[in-house]
């Protein structure tokens, strides 16, 4: 059973990041004196008019859109990722509210056995009520953080099935990583990027990484113990949502249909 954690964001206050800008003997860029939106500056470069104008180079970035999927990555009775995807979940809920932005939350688990659909994923066959029931999941996404532990210096099989049954559900979206274990996960997350990049999702650099010497209380390592994370891992995660939130609108065109497209298929 591979679980999910989704939530849904509505569009709401603006909220404005400084963001460093080299000006100079650069290309000028019309914009709207009212507000830079994110889209203005994607592929853009600035120049002085900028600051001729009276405006300060920010970028008014708009609340999350669609659904942003927290996927935990072990089916392990008395697993730890539980925990650690719900302390996702309070950090990301409370960091929405903080930035005005409305979103709420819901938890979600689907069944997968190991992968036995007869089509490769690629053709979008998908004979199985189960596929289809998580097909649809992803489907709605458009990011996800997966939550992984570390298994033998790589991810999870139940993650790597769940994410082997389906194919253009995952594409151009955005992923960020929080992973625990000795070691913190980080060898986890090394094969997810390498396994993502293959289905067109778009990974952020900043990861979480939980160690369980540091981030955990733990008394008898059998049993899941409880989670303490450090200081520092709060701000690391609220920088790797903000990365994921930037990255998911970046990508949205390309996850609009066509016009084209849709003529053709109609």
């Amino acid at each position: 059973m591979v679980g999910v954690v989704g939530h849904r964001g509505c569009p709401s206050a603006a909220e404005v990041t400084q963001v460093g800008l080299d000006v100079g003997d650069l290309p000028q860029v019309a914009v709207d004196k009212g507000e830079l939106s994110l889209r203005d500056l994607v592929g853009a470069v600035f120049d002085h008019s900028l600051k001729e104008a009276g405006l300060a180079p920010e970028v008014v970035v708009d609340g999350p859109r669609g659904d942003i999927g927290i996927i935990i990555g072990t089916t392990r009775p008395r697993r730890r990722g539980g925990m650690v995807a719900h302390w996702v979940r309070e950090v990301a809920e409370q960091h929405a509210r903080t930035r005005g932005n409305d979103t709420t939350y819901e938890l979600v688990d689907h069944e997968l056995p190991l992968l036995d659909e007869t089509s490769p994923a690629i053709f979008g066959e998908y004979l199985g009520a189960h596929t289809r029931r998580w097909a649809e999941t992803i489907g709605a996404c458009d990011g996800f953080v997966f939550v992984t532990p570390e298994y033998n210096h790589s991810t999870t099989a139940p993650l790597k099935n769940a994410i082997d049954y389906l194919f253009a559900e995952w594409n151009d979206k955005a992923a960020g990583f929080v992973s625990y274990g000795i070691h913190g996960g980080t060898r986890a997350v090394e094969h997810l990027r390498l396994i993502l990049g293959e289905l067109s999702v778009a990974d952020v650099r900043t990861q979480v990484a939980l160690s369980m010497f540091t981030d955990f209380e733990i008394s008898d390592p059998r049993e899941p113990g409880t989670l303490a994370p450090s200081p520092h891992q709060e701000p690391t995660l609220t920088r790797m949502l903000d990365e994921l939130g930037a990255w998911s609108r970046a990508l949205e065109p390309l996850r609009v249909p066509d016009a084209d497209d849709v003529s053709v298929a109609s």
